[in-house]
This record gives structure tokens, C-alpha cells and sequence, in this order.
């Protein structure tokens, strides 16, 4: 699976990937033990010795396989922070850690409320119309935008910045459906949303006006 996303991003046999180096989780004992942040630390002594005029960035991919507390316990990340986070921070490096947001992810992130305590910045990665957009949670830095859109490129599979938002997911999907249904361009919100549940086809408030905004602009683009 690993070399089949390589692969997808252009990488090949030819390619020098010997700055990557990947360990499948679990490969070091849990990260929130004394053990855990010790082997992650000679691991990453050997690589910081072969490359040592290079940068170093850690991603933990993701967070709920590394650890064995409780992921409602605050202690769990205490102990993720002292016996590996405060050596990432020691050492300089970059340090990333994925998480999943559990099935209503407008309530915030699961688990325990320390999981942001020892972090600079969270980001909620949600889907787009056209790739993903990094919503900010929160920061410790003011510089921080509030959101980051990225356009997905499938060849090679890349995401580039756009400087303009995207649109939510399904939003094109929705779009079709009122024009087979044939709502008019002016309609209203309310229209448009019995329209599609008269069919079995109900959508969130906030995509219904997005598909009305969506098609207003496909046809000034067309015309």
C-alpha cells in the first residue's frame, strides 16, 4: 500500500527516497511509556547521524495506535508529552500528529480535552468539491490562518494551495440534481431543499446554498 501512494505521487525506482524513513506502527513500544519515547529517540539518532545537515520531521500517523492509555484520559497525553513530545521539542524537530475526529467532528476532536495541550496548532482536515480544506481549531500563534484550501491533483496525486475557498463536498452532486429537477437559478433555499427531499434526496442546509451559489456561478462562467 505504501509504495502503491508512492507510486501515485510520481515517485518510482529512480526516486532517492532514502531520507524517508517509515516505521509501521507498532514498531516501538507505545509512545505514552518510558520505553516507547526512549526507542523513538535512538531511532531517530540514527537518522539525525546520517543526515545531520538536514531538518527533522516526525509524523505519527495516527495517534490512537501509538499509545496504550485511555483515550479519554488526560493522562494518557501527559504521558505522551513526557516521554516523547518534550524530546521531539528538545531536539528542534517538526513534529505532526494525525488523529481522528470521531463521527461529529463539529463538536471538536475525541477523547480527552488534553489531546491540545501540547500542541501548537490543530487542524481539522475536511473533504472539498475539488481536495481538502485545513480548518484551524486552534493555535497558540496569531499568525496562524483560520482556514487553508488545497486543490487535489490526481497525476501525479499533489495538493496545491488555492488562494480562493473551495467548495463543500457534494456540492456539484447537489447542483445536478436541481437541475434535473429543473429549479429555477433564483430559487430559494427553502424551494430548492423540498425539491430534493420530495425525491428522497435531503441534504444539509449550508450544501443546499452552496449548490444554489454553485450553479448562479456556472452559469455566469457560461454565459
Amino acid at each position: 500500500l505504501l509504495f502503491d501512494r508512492l507510486a501515485d505521487m510520481g515517485y518510482g525506482p529512480e526516486t532517492d527516497l532514502s531520507r524517508l524513513s517509515y516505521a509501521l506502527l507498532p514498531s516501538f513500544p507505545p509512545l505514552d511509556t518510558p520505553e516507547g519515547g526512549e526507542a523513538l529517540a535512538r531511532h531517530l539518532d540514527a537518522v539525525q547521524a546520517k543526515w545531520p545537515e538536514h531538518h527533522l520531521v516526525v509524523v505519527v500517523d495516527t495517534i490512537g495506535r501509538a499509545i496504550c492509555g485511555e483515550e479519554n484520559s488526560a493522562d494518557t497525553f501527559r504521558n505522551f508529552y513526557t516521554y516523547t513530545g518534550i524530546r521531539l521539542k528538545r531536539r528542534g524537530a517538526t513534529w505532526v500528529r494525525l488523529d481522528h475526529a470521531g463521527k461529529d467532528a463539529d463538536r471538536g476532536q475525541r477523547g480527552s480535552s488534553g489531546k491540545g495541550d501540547d500542541v501548537d496548532v490543530i487542524w481539522h482536515l475536511k473533504q472539498t468539491e475539488n481536495g481538502v480544506t485545513l480548518q484551524r481549531y486552534r493555535a497558540r500563534m496569531s499568525w496562524v490562518p483560520e482556514r487553508v484550501t488545497l486543490k487535489l491533483n490526481e497525476s501525479p496525486l499533489s495538493y496545491v494551495p488555492l488562494s480562493f475557498g473551495d467548495w463543500p463536498s457534494g456540492t456539484g452532486e447537489v447542483a445536478n440534481i436541481l437541475d434535473r429537477l429543473e429549479v429555477p437559478l433564483n430559487a430559494k433555499r427553502r424551494q430548492a431543499a423540498e425539491a430534493l427531499r420530495s425525491i428522497g434526496e435531503g441534504r444539509r442546509h449550508d450544501l443546499v446554498t452552496a449548490a444554489l451559489r454553485f450553479r448562479l456561478e456556472r452559469e455566469r462562467g457560461a454565459s
